[in-house]
């Protein structure tokens, strides 16, 4: 929750990546990506936690960015934290997304996830034996003459 007294929101980003990127890795580049993205927003909110502290005399956040882990069915789900100006959270999103977007790219053992289905047969059906073509038929012939399927490899 936000007020005029304290206009910072914590806001969250939540990204999946394959059981093949390295996590420690990954956690260090994002969080580096997290930190650099938000440092003004971080400063700012920490001057009006002191604010808000010293008017009622309560304690508030403990402002850094953070980064939690969790194993979902298609990776490994981090979810980034951050706090933003309640009229800026879509600008510092923005902002975070091409910091994001740029450690990815520096960065090719980072993978990221998405839910999707690979099937794999692993039963395949016996190759089916091509049949001979039929002789010519005589154009006077009564019977008719039936398509041939040759199945193709």
């Amino acid at each position: 929750n936000y007020n005029h007294q304290h206009p910072y929101i914590w806001s969250r980003l939540d990204l999946t990546i394959t059981f093949e990127s390295p996590l420690a890795r990954t956690m260090e580049v994002f969080g580096t990506a997290l930190r650099e993205a938000t440092l003004a927003d971080f400063d700012l909110a920490k001057k009006a936690c002191v604010e808000f502290r010293e008017r009622y005399g309560t304690e508030d956040a403990h402002y850094e960015p953070r980064i939690h882990s969790q194993i979902v069915d298609t990776g490994i789900l981090l979810s980034l934290y951050y706090v933003a100006h309640y009229r800026e959270s879509c600008t510092a999103r923005t902002r975070i997304n091409a910091a994001l977007i740029a450690a990815i790219n520096a960065n090719p053992s980072i993978q990221l996830s998405n839910p999707t289905i690979n099937l794999v047969h692993t039963n395949q059906p016996p190759a089916a034996t091509p049949r001979e073509p039929l002789a010519p038929q005589n154009r006077h012939s009564s019977r008719a003459l039936s398509p041939v399927v040759i199945p193709t490899s």
